[in-house]
Protein backbone atom coordinates (compact mmCIF):
# COMPACT_ATOMS: atom_id res chain seq x y z
CA UNK A 1 0.00 0.00 0.00
CA UNK A 2 2.85 2.40 0.96
CA UNK A 3 4.53 1.65 -2.09
CA UNK A 4 1.44 2.82 -4.43
CA UNK A 5 1.35 5.95 -2.59
CA UNK A 6 5.26 6.35 -2.98
CA UNK A 7 4.53 5.91 -7.05
CA UNK A 8 1.51 8.25 -7.04
CA UNK A 9 3.46 11.66 -5.34
CA UNK A 10 6.49 10.79 -7.85
CA UNK A 11 3.96 10.68 -10.79
CA UNK A 12 2.21 13.96 -9.00
CA UNK A 13 6.00 15.58 -8.62
CA UNK A 14 7.08 14.49 -11.86
CA UNK A 15 3.88 15.84 -13.56
CA UNK A 16 3.90 19.14 -11.67
CA UNK A 17 7.49 20.05 -12.95
CA UNK A 18 6.40 18.99 -16.29
CA UNK A 19 4.43 21.40 -16.82
CA UNK A 20 6.45 24.07 -14.63
CA UNK A 21 9.65 23.40 -17.03
CA UNK A 22 6.75 24.22 -20.14
CA UNK A 23 5.25 26.93 -18.29
CA UNK A 24 9.09 28.58 -17.92
CA UNK A 25 9.94 27.78 -21.04
CA UNK A 26 6.40 29.56 -22.36
CA UNK A 27 7.41 32.48 -20.71
CA UNK A 28 10.61 32.98 -21.55
CA UNK A 29 10.15 32.65 -25.01
CA UNK A 30 8.00 35.47 -24.76
CA UNK A 31 5.03 33.85 -26.17
CA UNK A 32 2.38 35.12 -23.05
CA UNK A 33 4.14 38.59 -23.67
CA UNK A 34 2.27 41.42 -22.04
CA UNK A 35 2.00 43.53 -25.22
CA UNK A 36 -0.46 43.56 -27.70
CA UNK A 37 0.05 43.34 -31.37
CA UNK A 38 -1.62 45.01 -34.25
CA UNK A 39 -1.69 43.02 -37.83
CA UNK A 40 0.10 44.69 -41.09
CA UNK A 41 0.57 43.05 -44.51
CA UNK A 42 3.94 43.90 -47.06
CA UNK A 43 4.40 42.62 -50.43
CA UNK A 44 8.12 42.20 -51.33
CA UNK A 45 9.00 42.63 -54.44
CA UNK A 46 12.38 40.42 -53.96
CA UNK A 47 13.23 37.10 -52.94
CA UNK A 48 13.00 36.86 -49.27
CA UNK A 49 15.62 34.72 -48.75
CA UNK A 50 16.90 34.04 -45.24
CA UNK A 51 13.88 35.58 -44.08
CA UNK A 52 11.40 32.79 -41.76
CA UNK A 53 8.71 33.74 -39.53
CA UNK A 54 9.14 35.06 -36.43
CA UNK A 55 11.76 37.09 -37.67
CA UNK A 56 11.99 39.97 -35.92
CA UNK A 57 10.60 43.63 -37.43
CA UNK A 58 12.54 46.52 -36.15
CA UNK A 59 11.31 50.18 -36.73
CA UNK A 60 14.80 52.23 -36.84
CA UNK A 61 16.55 49.53 -35.26
CA UNK A 62 14.13 48.90 -32.11
CA UNK A 63 12.83 45.84 -32.11
CA UNK A 64 8.94 46.40 -32.21
CA UNK A 65 7.07 43.01 -33.48
CA UNK A 66 8.20 39.63 -36.17
CA UNK A 67 6.97 38.33 -39.30
CA UNK A 68 3.42 36.30 -38.56
CA UNK A 69 3.10 34.43 -41.94
CA UNK A 70 5.31 33.90 -45.09
CA UNK A 71 3.10 34.04 -48.15
CA UNK A 72 3.22 34.48 -51.92
CA UNK A 73 0.44 36.75 -53.01
CA UNK A 74 -2.10 35.11 -54.37
CA UNK A 75 -3.02 38.53 -56.93
CA UNK A 76 0.43 38.74 -57.84
CA UNK A 77 2.51 35.77 -57.61
CA UNK A 78 5.28 37.44 -58.53
CA UNK A 79 5.43 39.20 -54.58
CA UNK A 80 6.05 37.72 -51.59
CA UNK A 81 3.31 38.73 -48.98
CA UNK A 82 4.59 38.91 -45.09
CA UNK A 83 2.15 39.08 -42.43
CA UNK A 84 3.61 41.12 -39.62
CA UNK A 85 2.65 41.50 -36.07
CA UNK A 86 3.73 45.17 -34.44
CA UNK A 87 2.78 46.51 -31.03
CA UNK A 88 -0.09 48.56 -31.06
CA UNK A 89 1.74 51.85 -29.81
CA UNK A 90 4.24 51.41 -32.97
CA UNK A 91 3.57 54.90 -35.17
CA UNK A 92 2.80 53.08 -38.57
CA UNK A 93 1.86 56.12 -40.59
CA UNK A 94 1.18 56.48 -44.41
CA UNK A 95 5.10 57.50 -44.87
CA UNK A 96 6.43 53.85 -43.21
CA UNK A 97 8.20 51.89 -45.41
CA UNK A 98 9.55 48.34 -45.01
CA UNK A 99 12.83 46.42 -46.24
CA UNK A 100 14.54 43.67 -46.17
CA UNK A 101 17.40 43.80 -44.17
CA UNK A 102 20.04 41.99 -43.18
CA UNK A 103 22.24 42.37 -39.01
CA UNK A 104 25.59 42.14 -41.06
CA UNK A 105 26.69 40.36 -43.93
CA UNK A 106 25.59 36.89 -43.17
CA UNK A 107 23.74 38.00 -39.97
CA UNK A 108 20.12 36.97 -39.36
CA UNK A 109 17.62 38.59 -42.01
CA UNK A 110 15.07 40.68 -40.64
CA UNK A 111 12.24 43.27 -41.85
CA UNK A 112 13.16 47.33 -40.83
CA UNK A 113 10.38 49.83 -40.90
CA UNK A 114 11.02 53.55 -41.41
CA UNK A 115 8.96 56.83 -41.65
CA UNK A 116 10.28 59.47 -43.91
CA UNK A 117 8.06 61.71 -42.05
CA UNK A 118 7.41 62.43 -38.56
CA UNK A 119 3.68 63.63 -38.82
CA UNK A 120 1.27 62.00 -41.26
CA UNK A 121 -1.89 60.16 -41.05
CA UNK A 122 -1.52 56.99 -39.58
CA UNK A 123 -1.84 54.20 -41.87
CA UNK A 124 -5.32 52.70 -42.22
CA UNK A 125 -6.68 49.16 -44.35
CA UNK A 126 -7.47 49.72 -48.08
CA UNK A 127 -10.51 48.03 -49.49
CA UNK A 128 -9.71 44.05 -50.81
CA UNK A 129 -7.77 44.22 -47.80
CA UNK A 130 -7.65 42.52 -44.28
CA UNK A 131 -5.03 44.53 -42.78
CA UNK A 132 -3.43 47.82 -43.43
CA UNK A 133 -0.86 47.76 -45.93
CA UNK A 134 2.86 49.10 -45.82
CA UNK A 135 4.27 50.30 -48.98
CA UNK A 136 7.77 48.37 -49.14
CA UNK A 137 11.04 49.44 -50.86
CA UNK A 138 14.27 47.37 -52.90
CA UNK A 139 16.40 46.15 -50.26
CA UNK A 140 20.46 47.71 -50.28
CA UNK A 141 21.27 43.79 -51.68
CA UNK A 142 18.66 44.03 -54.55
CA UNK A 143 19.58 47.39 -55.71
CA UNK A 144 23.26 46.01 -55.37
CA UNK A 145 22.20 43.04 -56.94
CA UNK A 146 20.70 45.68 -60.34
CA UNK A 147 23.47 47.75 -59.85
CA UNK A 148 26.02 45.21 -60.72
CA UNK A 149 23.72 43.44 -63.34
CA UNK A 150 22.90 47.16 -65.23
CA UNK A 151 27.00 47.55 -65.02
CA UNK A 152 27.76 44.10 -66.56
CA UNK A 153 25.60 45.04 -68.88
CA UNK A 154 26.86 48.67 -70.00
CA UNK A 155 30.52 46.30 -70.04
CA UNK A 156 29.16 43.89 -72.24
CA UNK A 157 27.69 46.73 -74.38
CA UNK A 158 31.38 48.38 -74.45
CA UNK A 159 32.75 45.39 -74.90
CA UNK A 160 31.22 44.70 -78.34
CA UNK A 161 31.01 47.95 -79.49
CA UNK A 162 34.86 48.23 -78.99
CA UNK A 163 35.79 44.49 -80.28
CA UNK A 164 33.34 46.36 -83.70
CA UNK A 165 36.20 49.46 -83.65
CA UNK A 166 38.63 47.11 -83.44
CA UNK A 167 37.97 44.91 -86.05
CA UNK A 168 40.38 43.45 -88.84
CA UNK A 169 39.58 46.56 -91.52
CA UNK A 170 39.66 49.08 -89.01
CA UNK A 171 43.39 48.12 -87.31
CA UNK A 172 44.71 48.32 -91.03
CA UNK A 173 42.80 51.83 -91.79
CA UNK A 174 44.40 53.11 -88.51
CA UNK A 175 47.63 51.75 -89.33
CA UNK A 176 47.30 53.71 -92.71
CA UNK A 177 45.99 56.85 -91.20
CA UNK A 178 49.66 56.44 -88.40
CA UNK A 179 51.55 55.72 -91.49
CA UNK A 180 50.20 58.98 -93.53
CA UNK A 181 50.25 61.22 -90.46
CA UNK A 182 54.00 59.83 -90.12
CA UNK A 183 54.38 60.92 -93.85
CA UNK A 184 52.65 64.27 -93.54
CA UNK A 185 54.97 65.05 -90.57
CA UNK A 186 57.65 64.01 -92.48
CA UNK A 187 57.22 66.44 -95.08
CA UNK A 188 56.31 69.05 -92.86
CA UNK A 189 59.72 68.77 -91.24
CA UNK A 190 61.42 68.64 -94.71
CA UNK A 191 59.65 71.68 -95.91
CA UNK A 192 59.86 73.70 -93.08
CA UNK A 193 62.49 75.96 -94.12
CA UNK A 194 59.86 76.60 -97.19
CA UNK A 195 56.95 76.84 -94.41
CA UNK A 196 58.68 79.58 -92.90
CA UNK A 197 59.50 81.71 -95.86
CA UNK A 198 55.92 81.28 -96.92
CA UNK A 199 55.06 82.69 -93.48
CA UNK A 200 57.07 85.50 -93.94
CA UNK A 201 55.73 86.17 -97.06
CA UNK A 202 52.23 85.85 -96.19
CA UNK A 203 52.48 88.46 -93.19
CA UNK A 204 54.40 90.83 -95.54
CA UNK A 205 51.76 90.51 -98.17
CA UNK A 206 49.09 90.79 -95.04
CA UNK A 207 50.81 93.98 -93.67
CA UNK A 208 51.30 95.67 -97.26
CA UNK A 209 47.45 95.37 -97.76
CA UNK A 210 46.95 96.75 -94.47
CA UNK A 211 49.51 99.45 -95.72
CA UNK A 212 46.89 99.84 -98.66
CA UNK A 213 43.89 99.73 -97.24
CA UNK A 214 44.96 102.84 -95.05
CA UNK A 215 45.98 104.56 -97.74
CA UNK A 216 42.32 103.54 -99.47
CA UNK A 217 40.49 106.08 -98.08
CA UNK A 218 43.12 109.42 -99.25
CA UNK A 219 43.39 108.06 -103.15
CA UNK A 220 39.80 107.13 -103.13
CA UNK A 221 38.89 111.37 -102.45
CA UNK A 222 42.37 112.03 -105.06
CA UNK A 223 40.40 109.86 -107.29
CA UNK A 224 37.09 111.77 -106.80
CA UNK A 225 38.77 115.48 -107.05
CA UNK A 226 40.49 114.11 -110.26
CA UNK A 227 36.87 112.50 -111.57
CA UNK A 228 35.37 116.06 -110.68
CA UNK A 229 38.24 117.85 -112.22
CA UNK A 230 37.73 115.84 -115.62
CA UNK A 231 33.85 116.55 -115.29
CA UNK A 232 34.33 120.34 -114.67
CA UNK A 233 37.28 120.00 -118.16
CA UNK A 234 34.66 118.35 -120.25
CA UNK A 235 31.86 120.40 -119.61
CA UNK A 236 33.77 123.91 -119.87
CA UNK A 237 35.03 122.32 -123.54
CA UNK A 238 31.63 121.39 -124.06
CA UNK A 239 30.50 124.98 -123.58
CA UNK A 240 33.34 126.89 -126.20
CA UNK A 241 33.47 124.14 -128.76
CA UNK A 242 29.63 123.67 -129.37
CA UNK A 243 28.93 127.18 -130.56
CA UNK A 244 31.73 127.20 -132.82
CA UNK A 245 30.29 123.97 -134.45
CA UNK A 246 27.16 125.01 -135.59
CA UNK A 247 28.53 128.28 -137.24
CA UNK A 248 30.68 125.76 -139.30
CA UNK A 249 27.54 123.45 -139.64
CA UNK A 250 25.19 126.49 -140.93
CA UNK A 251 28.36 127.44 -143.20
CA UNK A 252 28.05 123.98 -144.58
CA UNK A 253 24.73 123.56 -144.88
CA UNK A 254 24.30 126.69 -147.27
CA UNK A 255 27.36 125.32 -149.18
CA UNK A 256 25.76 122.27 -149.90
CA UNK A 257 22.52 124.15 -150.69
CA UNK A 258 24.44 126.53 -153.44
CA UNK A 259 26.14 123.39 -154.83
CA UNK A 260 22.65 121.37 -155.12
CA UNK A 261 21.29 124.83 -156.83
CA UNK A 262 24.44 124.35 -159.25
CA UNK A 263 23.59 120.94 -160.01
CA UNK A 264 20.20 121.25 -160.82
CA UNK A 265 20.96 124.00 -163.46
CA UNK A 266 23.43 122.10 -165.22
CA UNK A 267 21.12 119.00 -165.51
CA UNK A 268 19.08 121.54 -167.27
CA UNK A 269 21.10 123.49 -168.99
CA UNK A 270 24.36 121.39 -170.06
CA UNK A 271 25.78 124.45 -172.31
CA UNK A 272 25.96 126.58 -169.36
CA UNK A 273 29.88 125.24 -168.77
CA UNK A 274 30.37 126.79 -172.16
CA UNK A 275 28.47 129.95 -172.55
CA UNK A 276 28.01 130.32 -168.86
CA UNK A 277 24.62 131.12 -167.63
CA UNK A 278 22.67 133.51 -170.36
CA UNK A 279 20.77 136.22 -168.85
CA UNK A 280 16.92 136.10 -168.27
CA UNK A 281 14.69 135.79 -171.66
CA UNK A 282 12.67 139.10 -172.10
CA UNK A 283 9.02 138.86 -171.17
CA UNK A 284 5.97 140.00 -172.87
CA UNK A 285 6.05 144.14 -173.33
CA UNK A 286 9.52 144.00 -172.07
CA UNK A 287 12.59 145.05 -174.14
Amino acid sequence: MDTKVNYIIVGLFMSILTLAIIGITIWLSGVHSTHRYKKYITYMNEAVTGLSEKAPVKFNGVEVGFVDKITLNPRNPQQVQLILKIEERTPINESTRSSLLAQGITGITFIGLTAEKIHAPLLKTPAGEHYPVIPSKPSLLFRLDQTVQTMSENVTSVSKKLNEVMSEENREAFKKSLKNLEEITATFEKNSQNIDETLKSLKKLIDNSATASDKLPSLMAQLETALKAGKQSMQNLSNQTLPATDQVMIKLKKSLDNIEQLTAELNKNPSMLLRGRAAAPVGPGER
